[in-house]
């Protein structure tokens, strides 16, 4: 068996925290907004983009930074920070950017649990 790793769970993760962000936001019938551009689209076919980069660890899983985004927005137009930002408003973009500062490592136990959570989180959906 392969040992698990921090790299391989933040993987592992993301991929979930992705699923659930997508579909959480979904309707009854599966459809989901860009939080930027607003287009609808099959929740399977949008990105769960962030706010803040994923390289910062502790806004990483933050259900406020992230969002579901389409892939033109998130990919082609940088994340569309600007409609982003304003969507988010002041008060939560500041709070985002503020907790982005500290520094965070995450720990084996600590994304195993984490990926248990979403896990659970989405079979409720």
């Amino acid at each position: 068996m392969k040992a698990k790793t921090v790299s391989s769970l933040k993987r592992k993760a993301d991929k979930i925290f992705s699923e659930w962000v997508r579909s959480s936001n979904a309707d009854w019938r599966g459809k989901v907004n860009c939080f930027t551009c607003g287009e609808i689209f099959r929740w399977q076919d949008v990105d769960a983009g962030h706010f803040i980069t994923r390289k910062e660890n502790t806004t990483r899983y933050d259900p406020e930074n992230v969002k579901p985004q389409c892939r033109y927005c998130n990919r082609f137009r940088e994340g569309a920070k600007a409609e982003f930002a304003l969507k988010l408003g002041t008060e939560t973009v500041e709070k985002l950017v503020l907790k982005s500062r500290a520094v965070k490592q995450f720990k084996i136990a600590e994304l195993e649990e984490f990926i248990s959570e979403y896990k659970d989180k989405l079979k409720k959906l």
